[in-house]
């Protein structure tokens, strides 16, 4: 007998029949767990964008320079300076009229035929911290726009819930309910994100400027028993005896410091016989329609090769004279009122004193990089990058607007009053803002026959923000929100200030007369503020600056990421 088989209700399946099952069957799990994932991964993006993290593209160029909008870039052939230009609709060439654009650096003409413009950096924003963390004065802020909420703006924040905001001479001044004055400094690693370069000596053009005009630079020079001369190289050696100062001087009567920016400057049309002399007066005339800069960074690379010699950096500002000074092994900051026309000269104060290397010996290999600058009432030195001083003066509000246009303290007190807006608003009224760089040996100084020099190369000044007091367009008579004593800020329990780095060209709290009517019911009905209630979140980062020019069949395309200006937000 055979073995028994087990007994069967039905007949075996049939083996290929049952695979085909099992295959269609994990095809259609298989598919099933695709689209859950696409969902799920789908949902995260939304999430993610809505509460974490969003692109934005900057549209406009109201926070340059630290970010850009839609702008133009130019490059001149006679300096090598590259900068960028807010874009404009004029292009091109109209029979005998050129359009150029002045290099910021040499002045010299810069043909600009057919520039396109280029959009703007994009950016990424951290969205939903402000519901972890409280908004920090100096945060580049995105927010719903209260006059248009279906808008996004991108600002500083400058005032914070419950302060008072009051911009005096292009700086910011917060006052607790209550409480005194005090201007708002900016943290170092903010201010080095905002300077705006107004002349490098590293920039200046080799021998001439374009169309054969001979380029002379902003600096004179003044050397014992020597005339004035101006200086057309990008290096400068202060040679000098016992009792004598030489002096490179900013020439401030052709080159004037103010807060006009070459980022805001179009094209100009000229005719192809104008000549680049002429050119560059009708550029120093816009220069000279801006306000003094009151905050300041003069640079430059040091060749000492005399310990007696003292260099000295001197920023002349608000009718005051700021000066480091480093001789031997020692720096000092000191400031002193300006001399008068015909009044004595003030003595100088010593602010701050420190033992440091001496810069012959700094200097012995390269030359050693100086900095000296002044920013929010605060002075610093620098030596190869290292802060060795620093040192703080605290003017109130009034005395800096009397120091600033010349006015009394009593005087500047009594516009509140009186609604005088012509100390504020008219720039000529403002004491114009100086630099220069010195060597001096004094007489005790042994060798009294022998120069002592010191080689000045890659000299440079720069400015920092100026918050201007520009009329407010939809009122006309009034000066801008808290630019005018009439007109000081007062901030609710959440309510922001906030304002464009480029103050000439942004129409920020300073401005907004109107709410939308939906926000004013629903939220806040105080023009030129922030709500709590409309901030997005927090600027943090760079991640596709204003793409550069690639020539695509023929035509210029803005498609390459200029990736060495990715960056951190400050």
């Amino acid at each position: 007998m055979g073995a028994p088989q087990p007994a069967h209700d039905d007949p075996a399946p049939d083996a290929p029949a049952a695979a085909a099952a099992r295959e269609g069957h994990h095809a259609g799990e298989s598919i099933k767990a695709t689209l859950v994932s696409l969902l799920i991964a789908f949902i995260l993006v939304l999430v993610f964008r809505a509460y974490v993290l969003e692109a934005f593209v900057i549209p406009t160029g109201s926070m340059a320079p630290t970010l850009l909008g839609r702008h133009a870039r130019f490059q001149s052939d006679a300096s090598g300076f590259s900068w960028a230009v807010n874009s404009w609709s004029e292009r091109g060439r109209t029979g005998e009229r050129r359009l150029q654009a002045a290099d910021p650096v040499s002045a010299a003409p810069v043909d600009a035929p057919a520039i396109d413009s280029r959009p703007g950096d994009r950016i990424l924003v951290l969205k939903s911290v402000y519901s972890v963390i409280e908004p920090r004065r100096w945060d580049v802020i995105v927010f719903k726009n209260p006059q248009k909420p279906d808008e996004n703006y991108i600002k500083r924040l400058v005032g914070l819930p419950g302060e008072r905001v009051w911009l005096v001479d292009g700086d910011v001044f917060t006052a607790p309910p209550g409480g005194a004055w005090a201007i708002a400094r900016t943290p170092e690693r903010v201010q080095r994100g905002m300077w705006w370069t107004l002349f490098s000596s590293e920039a200046s053009p080799p021998t001439r400027a374009s169309e054969g005009e001979p380029w002379t630079g902003p600096w004179i020079l003044e050397q014992p028993g020597r005339e004035p001369s101006r200086v057309a190289t990008r290096d400068v050696t202060l040679s000098v005896r016992a009792g004598q100062e030489a002096a490179l001087r900013w020439d401030d009567a052709r080159w004037p410091i103010t807060d006009v920016a070459a980022y805001n400057l179009g094209p100009m049309v000229r005719s192809p016989l104008t000549a680049g002399s002429e050119f560059a007066e009708l550029f120093r005339r816009q220069l000279a329609g801006g306000f003094p800069a009151a905050d300041l960074r003069l640079t430059a690379s040091a060749t000492v090769r005399d310990d007696r010699a003292a260099l000295r950096a001197t920023l002349r500002i608000n009718n005051h004279e700021f000066r480091a000074e480093i001789a031997g092994g020692t720096a000092r900051i000191l400031m002193r009122p300006s001399p008068g026309e015909a009044g004595p000269t003030a003595e100088w104060r010593t602010l701050a004193e420190a033992a440091v290397t001496p810069l012959s010996v700094t200097s012995a290999r390269s030359p050693a990089r100086i900095e000296f600058a002044n920013h929010d009432q605060s002075l610093a030195l620098s030596i190869e990058g290292a802060r060795v001083l620093s040192a703080e003066y605290d003017w109130g509000p009034f005395e800096r607007l009397a120091y600033a246009t010349g006015i009394t303290v009593d005087e500047a007190r009594a516009l509140e009053a009186t609604g005088d807006v012509r100390p504020v608003l008219d720039a000529s009224r403002y004491s114009p803002s100086r630099a220069q760089w010195s060597v001096a040996l004094p007489l005790s100084s042994p060798g009294v026959d022998r120069e002592a020099g010191v080689t000045l190369r890659r000299v440079g000044l720069a400015r920092g923000l100026f918050y201007r007091p520009a009329f407010a367009e939809d009122v006309v008579g009034l000066p801008a929100r808290g630019t005018h004593p009439s007109r000081i800020v007062a901030l609710a329990g959440s309510e922001f200030f906030a304002l464009g780095d480029n103050s000439a060209s942004s129409k920020d709290g300073r401005l907004w007369e109107g709410v939308n009517p939906w926000i004013a019911s629903l939220i806040d009905a105080s023009p030129g503020v922030v709500p709590r209630d409309l901030l997005l979140g927090r600027a943090v980062f760079v991640y596709f600056p204003a793409p550069q020019d690639v020539e695509v069949a023929g035509r210029k395309r803005s498609v390459v990421p200029d990736f060495g200006r990715m960056r951190w937000i400050r």
